[in-house]
């Protein structure tokens, strides 16, 4: 029986040609409208609470919030930056810099 010898090749092969398609399928990140709540301790900056959007990819966030751009790499999470997740949202903080807070529940306007 040849062609039981080739079985495990052409089997080993079809796993390959599986991996390279599932390598191209694009990564999406999951990203919302949300709420934010911004404190800068030193005083220089009112506390500012409003709309922001929120973006989150393979551990890394991104949030916008007015004209402020704020990135927290996950491979930096607890080096230069802390993050507390909860039912309500994200907190993240950097010492002595800010403390921004994400929060899921966007309150409608009347």
């Amino acid at each position: 029986m040849p062609f039981a010898r080739w079985l495990p090749a052409l089997a080993l092969l079809a796993g390959f040609s599986g991996v390279d398609v599932a390598s191209r399928v694009p990564v999406r990140a999951d990203s919302t409208e949300a709420r934010c709540h911004l404190l800068v301790p030193d005083g220089s900056t009112p506390e500012k609470t409003g709309p922001c959007w929120f973006s989150q990819r393979q551990g890394n966030v991104d949030v916008r919030f007015g004209a402020r751009a704020f990135h927290f790499p996950a491979a930096e999470q607890g080096l230069s930056y802390q993050r507390i997740n909860s039912s309500e949202g994200i907190r993240f903080s950097r010492e002595g810099q800010f403390r921004l807070q994400v929060l899921w529940a966007v309150p409608s306007e009347p």
